[in-house]
């Protein structure tokens, strides 16, 4: 079990309000957090490196064998052991929702939620009411309404990319582009794991080899496409009994003369 070393610049201790400041606050817990001070971070200046207790991981800076970079916000820097870098196993939540297994940049299988089901529905947690006449109605919660709707515009990406040749879709569709697909991609691995921009940076995970992979995890194209596989293939097995139905050698005729 390993994890990521997080340095803050000229602190002597950390707190909740420094957590959420540097928007840590969905990541890094207070809890079991264990903390060392620094004379020298990698910036240069002392502060002070935090990490989960017991990650596996040396808590402080030691730059032989760690490999740091600085946060997009500038309030911090993420940090990692280059012989013990942390994979899914080591980041995973507790609660994590189910899904596809898709292969990412590390090599390693991190579980992609389903945001949308196929052929219907959604894996994300809902909230129950009643309804008229006492029908219970399932609502995806406020925490997923961004995922659920962003899942929507994927599928609809998706969707447009199937329609035949030479047809025009339904609608006029503006396509997701590359840092809206990285966002998407990056709030779906969140759901299940602790893991933000940063540190899918430091560990590179994310790449065009896999983005389509994690989108189409999203959307449950890997439950579609089996589907679409065992539709061929009835397809195909209906096809051969009919060729095998009719008497080898035989040739139709209107019954004229030749």
């Amino acid at each position: 079990m390993t994890g990521f070393l997080y340095y803050f610049p000229e602190k002597k201790g950390i707190l909740a309000k420094d957590i959420d400041e540097a928007g840590l606050d969905g990541i890094v817990s207070m809890d079991n957090l264990g903390c060392c001070g620094v004379n020298t971070g990698p910036d240069g200046i002392g502060g002070v490196v935090i990490a989960r207790s017991g990650v596996g991981a040396s808590i402080g800076y030691y730059p032989e064998k760690q490999t740091w970079a600085q946060s997009l916000c500038g309030k911090y820097w993420v940090g990692a052991e280059n012989a013990n870098r942390p994979g899914p196993k080591d980041l995973e939540r507790e609660d994590s929702i189910g899904g596809h297994p898709v292969i990412l940049g590390d090599g390693g299988e991190w579980l992609v939620p389903i945001a949308r089901a196929f052929p219907e529905g959604t894996r994300l947690p809902q909230s129950l009411i009643f309804g008229p006449e006492g029908k219970v109605l399932a609502r995806v919660g406020e925490k997923y309404a961004r995922l659920w709707a962003d899942a929507e515009r994927v599928w609809r990406d998706f969707w447009n990319d199937s329609v035949p040749r030479g047809e025009e879709p339904k609608e006029k569709h503006v396509y997701l582009n590359y840092s809206e697909q990285m966002e998407i991609a990056l709030q779906a691995l969140g759901l299940n794991y602790r893991l933000g921009k940063d540190e899918a940076n430091l560990l590179g995970i994310l790449g065009t080899d896999n983005l389509i992979s994690i989108l189409g995890a999203l959307i449950d194209m890997p439950a579609i496409s089996a589907v679409l596989l065992e539709m061929e293939a009835a397809a195909k097995k209906k096809a051969d009994g009919e060729r095998s139905a009719i008497p080898g050698g035989s040739t139709s005729s209107d019954g004229g003369r030749g």
